[in-house]
């Protein structure tokens, strides 16, 4: 889903060398060819069909062949998180809303662009902070989606009212930012980024050793879950009964440790 007015970039952290584009994060580098180091070259916030544009004339090839070519090489280092794509937020919708028009009938849903942004791990104040200010519009957008359905449940057993819904989404928008925001902290010293793909969330690093890899794993789920008995705890206190069930949310975040979660699965060295 790259259209040819998006705008193109290269992600903190990505860099093109002589030997190719290389990824600090990974530590890995990509050999290009001549077509490839043209349009990682021009990968500076211009629109892709700017720079198929310019592949065309410096290749000799036609306008709709360079666009093509151009267009899937994007998607592909945008796959492999070495390209991050701007869209207008007008546009993204409309085209996500016409792309899951034309896919769900055959039960194929759209892949939206993925993003990376750099994480500060020189301390774990920073990881935390950084990681904060990079999930900052993910978590809006989870608790209004979290809010949103709250209500809609709560109205549908004769329960109407903001007040609890309103507490269900804060909750689910903290406890994402201090799931993502610990494994940050727990990666201190070591470069990582966050990647956005679609409804996933997650920090990409080199990997670590057997112990360390364990510890980061389960930081996340247990800050969460911490943050959740913090508020069931505060729940106790007058005028702040509504924190108990809000304290829910953060509080599932321990499920993640199961074999059934991407954290739980690290943790047990089963991926």
């Amino acid at each position: 889903m790259i259209d040819a007015r998006d705008r193109v970039c290269l992600p903190a952290g990505v860099r093109l060398t002589a030997a190719g584009l290389h990824d600090e994060v990974r530590g890995e580098t990509l050999e290009l060819n001549d077509t490839g180091r043209l349009v990682v070259t021009c990968a500076d916030g211009r629109p892709l069909g700017e720079i198929a544009e310019l592949t065309a004339a410096h290749f000799r090839v036609p306008g709709d062949v360079a666009l093509a070519d151009v267009g899937v090489f994007c998607l592909a280092l945008n796959e492999r998180f070495l390209l991050n794509v701007e869209s207008r937020p007008g546009a993204a919708l409309l085209r996500l809303l016409s792309s899951l028009a034309r896919g769900l009938p055959l039960g194929a849903l759209p892949a939206p662009p993925r993003r990376r942004a750099r994480i500060n791990t020189a301390r774990a104040s920073a990881a935390v902070a950084s990681t904060a200010a990079a999930l900052a519009w993910r978590a809006l957008a989870v608790g209004a989606l979290a809010t949103v359905s709250a209500a809609a449940l709560l109205a549908g057993v004769g329960a109407p009212g903001l007040g609890l819904p309103v507490l269900l989404g804060a909750g689910a928008a903290l406890a994402l930012v201090v799931h993502e925001g610990a494994h940050a902290a727990a990666l201190r010293g070591v470069p990582c980024c966050l990647c956005l793909a679609g409804t996933a969330v997650f920090l990409l690093h080199r990997r670590l050793p057997g112990r360390r890899r364990g510890l980061v794993a389960v930081a996340g789920p247990l800050a969460a879950a911490a943050a959740g008995l913090v508020a069931l705890a505060a729940a106790a206190a007058p005028g702040l009964a509504a924190l108990g069930p809000a304290a829910l949310v953060p509080l599932s975040h321990v499920l993640a440790l199961t074999v059934a979660g991407r954290d739980g699965r690290a943790a047990c060295g089963l991926s």
